[in-house]
């Protein structure tokens, strides 16, 4: 049995991709190796970069100048280094950088170094090892996409040894939340370096999906120490490409951002052509993320469709371009009617055939066999023109397309013709058995020949005009008159004829009290039974289902006696039953149907947070007939029903609530049934961006009151607080527009602080930005203030002594009053140690301990026998006063504590052998270097000591006094008179 269907077929999948990033840190800690043979032994720890440093020492006293070569052996892979440490010195450094490590030395970016062995060969045959946590890799920038299985992808700026799988500890900061995350360390097959995957459970579970925006991503503190740098990936700007397929059960769309589960509006368009597809639609789980399935013929029709999807007010997809594909089979059609398919689909039962043609789309049973598909109605007449859509119970659905190049054998008449050919053959062929059975007659007697002929040209007549007004959406009537010319009947008796009554249908509105224009047809059913007193079985075995096509609500139809089953078809589906009994004593009856009205549920929402409203008052306004009611309150969900006339074809919807503004909204029926009605009571919204700075920086963590003082902002928002993220910024969404105060007053210790009002106008879909700029005092404490004026008068007396020149020691001074200067620069502009995110308290303390401990050391030195004897050789020449060419200046010392306590030893570390180096070139073109290599071991004591220090501000204050120091003793040789004072002879 044919029926008319608006199912569709089309199924989308989505593949999405894409990355997301992460964020890590490494911890250098060095260890000391005692050497093997006694002699050489030596340090290995990681360098900052990803790489290894490694520091040999000689037990034995210094080098012989000549060229060292050591050999450093990781996992099996080897590199080869060589220096020429110098006669003086009895240590040296080799380091292999984190570049080096990935590309010179094999596979080792793939290969797990979080206990390595390196194992540091001398030239000698004296080697020495240690196991150390080599690991490394950073983030950075923003490089986040989704994987195929809507997962998020994050990619690393660098990584080296983190091996091939594995768990890593992350942080992910979504607005003012901070979140742990575990994600997969994973490598594709043939890739160098490894990537991060942060699962799809995750991110629903953090609601980015929902809302897409941006995330940082880190790695997580005390876990994940190897993880440097962070990256930020904004979701809502990934744009992953919606999939779509064409199925059986509908145009499947399918996108990482849809969650199973979960409720969306989709606004669907034929990119070419008319029509429009709105529904609200349940997404469920797809290959590449959440699924949703659009039983639409429009869409089935197109090519390619413009999306726009909808969750929660949110637009996940706006207008996209989605291309609806299917999997397609060639068909033929065959002169049985069935049709060969080439190549074979592979799907077992055959779940429906759907057939597109130019009136619309229809669902048939059909079976494949071997690659034959045979249609179970028999009477179905398919053209070349058709297209078809088999639905499989296990496999999806295939489209068919007749006369396409598959590699078969082709060919085939086609079914409309080839089947009514048949049926035409079969009429003609009954009519000549019958006519042969009477040629004789015929050919005997002239008048009966001319009464049959007259007799098979009027049934001939009846039975095309019969044919015809069953057509293809019924059964192909037969005959009763055919089959007795053809002898069926007993010789000289008639058959009974069965009687009808000419039957005329009425639809009518329920609602809206007028004739219901679009319903299609009435479906006539007959039911078992006796009818009326008459004999049984009048309609039970020579009547059949048989519709009836509409015409402006009205319809005719010649109907055998007895109990009928009425229903009103609209689309594929019926919507109104009646039973009735037609009586044998009635020629014709007029059977009148109603059809129901539509039940349209509106929800009202409201406020701020848009929350369901109870209690308010909704109207209902068709343009045609009455609602029932016309208007009634809201219950506890925000909801409240109403009967709309099914002939109306639009309606207007509208709300009110105390102190909220009026919502409404004119819809089609249709849509607003199937979809039903949404009203939002909120009030204009718009944005503030805020951000709060110190200086000429943003000042990150501080708490902004806010507080609605004008406009509508004052009836719908309440006075609240934020907290502006590392970037001193935050975006405050949804305020109802009016006029809005905003004010700060930050503390920080030991330093004076002012609170900064400013005031802003928000406007409907507008953002206004707002800073807050914040003023800062600070004064030096009691204790520092003395403590400075103290170190000012060590600095004085190291050039106070007058039995001796004090030319150098006064010019290592106006080092360390230089530094003491920051101190004074920091009281006068505390900011910029805010800026850099300092205590300017906590900072002056380190740098005042700092220069303390650079006194002692010039004060050391210049007290060494050696140095006293060569300074009393110098009474005599003439006074001079000569200075540091450097400047110790604010901007360096803060890009110091910038990098952290372990790169300040490792510059300075390696400061010292550049000066160590520099010195023995030195050596022999003065008389004496006494005053420049006693600073610097003695500098050299400061660093080793610093390996026990742990507050980070105190080890690069430090390092900062001790390498304007190194610098200072550099310089030294550049002084006229403090040269001629090294090259005198007089001691």
């Amino acid at each position: 049995m044919r029926r008319h269907t608006e199912g569709g077929a089309s199924r989308v999948l989505l593949a999405a991709v894409s990355a997301l990033l992460l964020v890590a840190g490494v911890a250098l800690v060095p260890a000391a190796v005692s050497a093997q043979n006694g002699a050489i032994s030596g340090d290995i720890s990681p360098s900052g970069d990803g790489g290894v440093v490694v520091e040999i020492e000689n037990g034995t006293g210094p080098f012989d100048g000549g060229e060292e070569t050591v050999t450093i052996e990781i996992k099996g892979e080897e590199d080869e280094r060589t220096v020429q440490p110098g006669n003086d010195s009895s240590t040296y450094v080799y380091e292999i950088t984190g570049e080096s490590l990935r590309t010179d030395m094999g596979d080792l970016a793939a290969t797990d170094l979080s206990a390595a062995t390196v194992t540091v060969t001398h030239e000698s045959g004296a080697s020495f090892n240690d196991t150390v946590d080599l690991r490394y890799a950073k983030l950075g920038g923003s490089q986040g996409s989704f994987t195929d299985g809507g997962a998020l992808r994050v990619d690393f700026e660098t990584a080296v040894g983190l091996g091939e799988s594995g768990d890593v500890p992350l942080t992910v900061e979504v607005g003012e939340t901070t979140e742990s995350v575990t994600a997969s360390l994973q490598r594709e097959e043939g890739a160098n370096e490894s990537h991060l995957v942060i699962d799809r459970g995750r991110l629903v579970d953090l609601g980015l999906l929902d809302d897409p925006r941006p995330i940082k991503v880190g790695g997580q503190p005390g876990e994940a120490d190897y993880l440097a740098g962070s990256a930020t990936v904004d979701l809502g700007a990934m744009n992953p490409p919606t999939t779509g397929e064409r199925t059986a059960a509908g145009v499947a769309l399918s996108n990482p951002f849809f969650v199973a589960g979960e409720t969306y509006v989709i606004d669907a368009r034929p990119a070419d052509g008319d029509g429009r597809y709105l529904e609200r639609l349940d997404a469920t789980a797809g290959d590449g993320g959440g699924e949703l399935v659009a039983d639409s013929s429009t869409l089935l029709a197109a090519d390619r469709i413009s999306l726009t999807v909808d969750r929660n007010g949110n637009a996940l997809i706006e207008g996209e371009s989605v291309a609806l594909t299917s999997r397609a089979v060639g068909a033929t059609l065959e002169g049985d009617g069935t049709v060969s398919l080439d190549p074979e689909p592979d799907g077992g039962t055959v779940n429906a055939l759907w057939v597109e043609t130019d009136e619309g789309v229809e669902r048939y049973d059909a079976s494949l066999d071997n690659g034959t598909l045979s249609i179970s109605d028999e009477n179905v007449a398919l053209s070349e023109d058709d297209q078809l859509l088999i639905d499989f119970a296990d496999a999806g659905s295939v489209y068919a397309t007749f006369g396409a190049d598959t590699g078969g054998d082709g060919g085939g008449d086609g079914a409309t013709a080839g089947q009514t050919d048949e049926r035409a053959g079969g009429l003609a062929g009954m009519l000549a058995s019958t006519l042969g059975g009477l040629t004789d007659a015929v050919t005997s007697n002239p008048w009966i020949a001319g009464g049959v002929a007259f007799a098979v040209l009027l049934v001939l007549i009846v039975g095309v005009l019969l044919y015809r007004r069953r057509s293809s959406r019924g059964p192909i009537v037969t005959l009763p008159v055919l089959g007795a010319i053809g002898g069926r009947s007993s010789p000289g008796k008639s058959p009974a004829k069965t009687p009808t009554i000419d039957v005329t249908f009425h639809i009518a509105d329920d609602r809206g009290g007028g004739a219901y224009t679009d319903a299609d047809a009435v479906v006539a059913r007959p039911l078992d039974g006796n009818f009326g007193g008459q004999r049984s079985g009048y309609n039970t075995a020579s009547a059949n289902e048989t519709r009836i096509e509409l015409d402006g609500g009205i319809g005719e139809e010649a109907l055998e006696p007895g109990a009928w089953q009425f229903d009103v078809i609209e689309g594929n589906r019926s919507i109104r039953q009646k039973q009735k009994t037609l009586e044998v004593d009635f020629d014709s009856e007029k059977v009148p149907l109603s059809v129901p009205p539509y039940k349209i549920t509106a929800r009202v929402t409201g406020g701020i947070d848009n929350e369901p409203l109870k209690g308010a008052v909704v109207r209902a306004d068709p343009d045609v007939g009455d609602p029932a009611p016309r208007s009634r309150r809201t219950d506890p969900n925000g909801s409240a029903e109403f009967e709309i006339p099914r002939s109306a074809s639009t309606v207007v919807f509208e709300s009110e609530y105390d102190q909220l503004p009026s919502a409404r909204t004119k819809q089609p029926v249709d849509a607003a049934a199937r979809n039903g009605v949404k009203l939002e009571m909120a009030p204009e919204i718009g944005s503030i961006d805020v951000e709060t700075t110190v200086g000429s920086r943003h000042w990150p963590g501080v708490e902004v009151d806010v507080k609605p003082v004008g406009g509508d902002a004052t009836a719908y928002a309440d006075p609240g607080t934020i907290t502006t993220n590392d970037e001193g910024r935050k975006t405050i969404t949804k305020l109802p527009t009016g006029q809005y105060e905003l004010s700060a007053h930050p503390t920080l210790s030991a330093v004076e602080t002012a609170r900064v009002t400013e005031t802003a106008t928000v406007d409907a879909d507008e953002t206004t930005a707002v800073t807050l700029s914040i003023d800062i005092s600070f004064e030096l404490p009691g204790s520092q203030r003395e403590r400075l004026s103290e170190l000012r008068d060590r600095i004085a007396e190291l050039s106070s002594a007058r039995n001796r020149d004090v030319a150098i020691p006064y010019y290592y001074g106006t080092v360390l009053d230089s530094v003491l200067d920051l101190v004074e620069a920091i009281e006068a502009a505390p900011e910029r140690a805010v800026e850099s995110g300092l205590p300017p308290g906590a900072t002056t303390d380190a740098l005042l301990r700092a220069t303390d401990e650079g006194i002692d050391a010039v004060e050391g030195a210049m007290s060494e026998r050696r140095n006293i004897k060569l300074f009393r050789a110098c009474e005599s020449m003439p006074s001079v006063e000569p200075s540091w060419d450097g400047d110790a200046d604010l901007e360096s010392f803060f890009e110091r504590t910038s990098e952290g306590g372990d790169k300040g030893r490792r510059a300075l570390r390696d400061r010292l052998a550049e000066t160590d180096e520099f010195l023995d070139t030195q050596w022999g073109e003065v008389g004496e270097i006494g005053p420049a290599r006693k600073l610097h071991d003695r500098i050299g004591d400061l660093a080793r000591r610093s390996g026990n220090v742990d507050d980070e501000l105190t080890v690069v204050a430090q390092a900062y006094v001790s390498i304007c120091l190194l610098d200072a003793i550099e310089s030294l040789f550049e002084h006229d008179a403090l040269i001629e004072r090294l090259n005198s002879g007089g001691y």
